[in-house]
């Protein structure tokens, strides 16, 4: 069986979620979905522009309290203007 998600809402509310990239959102609720639900090991999504002084691990161990391997996420947008 297959499953596709069409939408999903991120809260957008700056006084409790400053993050406003759409393409890190996508790609955090793509890595939950992944390793926690359905048991696979994809890296976790670091977001572009994370100090460099904040250790290997915690950015990722204080959103999901997981371990898993880290990858930054590209400069490529998700979208293209015509």
């Amino acid at each position: 069986m297959k499953y596709t998600v069409h939408r999903a809402l991120a809260n957008r509310d700056h006084t409790q979620y400053q993050a406003s990239d759409d393409a890190y959102d996508a790609a955090l609720l793509h890595f939950l979905i992944s390793n926690l639900l359905l048991d696979k090991q994809i890296a976790f999504p670091v977001p572009r522009g994370l100090s460099k002084e904040v250790p290997k691990g915690v950015f990722q161990h204080h959103i999901s309290g997981t371990a898993y391997e880290e990858k930054t996420m590209e400069t490529n947008r998700w979208w293209k203007f015509w």
